[in-house]
């Protein structure tokens, strides 16, 4: 649990900053007094305190107090909360304690038009008697202590505790409306409330020296250090634990070199096959822990080109009273993708096929997101929007680990040299992937160039080279690689905000041109750094199938229809230096690579030749294909109809 604890006499103005800060970060609130201790006693607490006198009074607030919970928002504390140090020491351990620490003169002043009869000591001492004897009750208690005047307004107040928060634990939105308090909050929300993505205030920093220490580190033991340094606020080495104890390898991300300067970063071994599951193993258990004391159970709602929904399924079906519910293009993903979904479902789980590209998808997703109303009606039948989609930051952040491992694992083997820069090739349509590799740099990472990866549906690549995003008079073409047919990129939005040195009016009027018009263009300068950081290119259908009979002849390695765009790509570039090629999914998903390196018709009988080939068959994915067909449920119509439909199914 992570909060911010306000401490301070009576008077100190605790209860109207945490008003305000509720309100500001639209975080939850706990008032002591008038949430906690008037809610468990069966009198106020004037009249408890009238009843049982000081001594009692305080026993009796103490063993109140340790019931107190909240996962991550704002607590106020009444006066006396620091006087039995057992309750001091549960409350500081459910947060941070600013102390108000607010002048004698101006306590008294404030007194007189508030209630008196809640302090305990009235009745023997005077105020200042009081007060002077708390104060070292509260000088002991305090993490930050905030000096407050009496010309100090309380938005002034609110303005110094959200200074005084790291910056690690602040979100903001790229869209400059929404600020937002703690991790926890953030991936319970998904979007933010003006429509923008979160990102943290700051990227921790991950020095040279640490990085060589990381070395010997499992992934789960890497995983943990990455991600702790992030302040999640929960305790995540068990989550980390369940979450890979599935994968087919123990390395979980294993390295495999093709030539003395290239290699394959393998994120399939995971439970369906797919990079996905990097996060969707996890995510799932960070959103449980972070909503563990709400009483709303999670509906979960995603669109997918072909790997985020069965990974979603797979991850939140470990979730208790989850209920899922996946969007995909009827006609853009692959049989195999397919039947992965459709065997997954069952009464908490349903897939629907929509008449269209992913896109509009992804369209409904996000108006779904922004539509409070839509909201308040779930919430009336006790359940929680939850994004599943790589627009919540929950779902992005795991994926920077596999980056830290690779680098490690190629030091380890002597492939690279300490502080040496190591290239990334990333076969990306919804920039989530690749965006991670450059928030590892931005931590320190010494990555060098990073390759953005497209299939004919290349607006990412023209976006890197020419600075212009354009979808206007585009088509979604349909190709061997469906999980890369997208248009409109999510993630894209975070890269600019960061590219643009945090420019929310930018990333405003990008993506409200992108949405009116179709089209935006960057300024100058983050045309620049975006070309200082990514490369970009693209390989058509036969360039794919080129590159997949390329690499089994040479190395007796069968890519996937999106790792072989990547290596395609690759060699477009020439690149000479170390450099690494994310593979983002097992050939089983995809038939078509199997065909093309054996004459079978039959895709058990392709499975079954594959037995002496790397990598190894996927025997989760195996299992999957030996099923029957499942029959589709499709879905017609737009937004507002499809909002109908899951609150009557609900």
């Amino acid at each position: 649990m992570d909060n911010i604890i306000l401490m301070g006499p009576p008077g100190a103005g605790k209860t109207t900053v945490a008003k305000i800060l509720k309100q500001k970060l639209n975080i939850d609130w706990v008032d002591v007094d008038d949430h906690l201790l008037e809610k468990h006693w069966p009198k106020t607490v004037g009249e408890t305190l009238a009843e049982l006198g000081d001594d009692g009074f305080l026993k009796k607030e103490a063993e109140t107090t340790l019931k107190l919970k909240l996962q991550q928002g704002v607590i106020s504390l009444s006066g006396s909360n620091p006087l039995d140090s057992k309750a001091m020491k549960h409350i500081r351990s459910l947060g941070t304690v600013y102390f108000l620490d607010v002048d004698l003169q101006t306590i008294e002043s404030r007194l007189k038009t508030m209630k008196v009869d809640r302090i305990v000591g009235m009745k023997d001492l005077s105020l200042k008697q009081i007060l002077e004897y708390r104060q070292k009750f509260y000088e002991e208690s305090y993490d930050h202590k905030i000096k407050i005047n009496s010309q100090m307004t309380a938005e002034e107040i609110v303005d110094q505790v959200i200074e005084l928060i790291p910056k690690s634990k602040l979100y903001v939105s790229t869209r400059g409306e929404d600020l937002q308090f703690g991790f926890a909050n953030v991936i319970e929300q998904g979007l933010a409330r003006d429509g923008g993505l979160y990102v943290p205030s700051a990227l921790p920093q991950v020095k040279q020296e640490e990085i060589l220490s990381l070395i010997d580190c499992s992934y789960q033991e890497l995983c943990l250090n990455i991600l702790n340094r992030f302040e999640l606020g929960m305790d995540i080495e068990p989550m980390i634990t369940q979450a890979y104890a599935e994968f087919q390898s123990d390395d979980v991300t294993p390295v495999k070199n093709l030539s003395d300067n290239s290699f394959i970063l393998e994120l399939f071994q995971g439970p369906t096959a797919a990079f996905k599951d990097l996060a969707l193993q996890l995510t799932p258990q960070l959103i449980q822990k972070a909503t563990e004391l709400k009483p709303e159970k999670r509906f979960v709602l995603a669109a997918t080109s072909g790997d985020t929904g069965v990974a979603a399924i797979s991850g939140f079906s470990k979730v208790k009273d989850a209920k899922v519910c996946v969007l995909y293009p009827s006609k853009g993903v692959s049989p195999v993708q397919k039947k992965q979904m459709l065997s997954s479902q069952s009464e908490n789980v349903k897939v629907l096929a929509v008449e269209g590209d992913f896109d509009h998808c992804q369209s409904m997703v996000k108006d779904i997101f922004s539509d409070l109303d839509f909201q308040n009606k779930l919430n009336q039948k006790s359940y929680k929007l939850t994004a599943a989609n790589s627009i919540n930051w929950g779902r992005l952040l795991p994926q920077v680990v596999y980056y830290f491992y690779a680098y490690l694992k190629l030091l380890k083997q002597n492939k690279l040299q300490p502080n040496q820069a190591l290239n990334f090739v990333v076969p990306t349509g919804n920039f989530g992937n690749i965006l991670a590799g450059y928030m590892a740099k931005k931590m320190g990472l010494p990555v060098g160039k990073l390759v953005c990866a497209s299939n004919k549906n290349n607006v990412l690549t023209e976006f890197i080279q020419t600075g212009v995003y354009s979808i206007k008079d585009k088509t979604l073409s349909q190709t061997a690689s469906p999980s890369i047919d997208i248009l409109k990129s999510s993630n894209i939005e975070r890269a600019i905000f960061w590219l643009s040195e945090s420019d929310t009016e930018l990333t405003k009027r990008c993506f409200e041109q992108l949405k009116s018009e179709h089209k935006f263009e960057v300024n100058n300068s983050t045309k620049s750094r975006l070309q200082d950081e990514f490369v970009s290119g693209f390989a058509g259908e036969q360039e794919c199938f080129d590159s997949i009979q390329l690499v089994y002849d040479n190395f007796n390695y069968l890519l996937d229809t999106h790792t072989a765009i990547a290596y395609s790509v690759y060699e477009k570039l020439g690149l000479s230096e170390p450099t690494c090629i994310l593979a983002t999914a097992h050939y089983g998903k995809f038939p078509v690579a199997m065909s093309l390196v054996d004459d079978s018709k039959d895709i058990y009988e392709s499975f079954i030749k594959k037995q002496n080939i790397e990598p190894a068959i996927h025997k989760k994915l195996w299992s999957v294909v030996q099923q029957g067909d499942f029959e589709e449920s499709f879905f017609k119509g737009e937004t507002e109809a499809l909002k109908a439909r899951l609150l009557q199914e609900l």
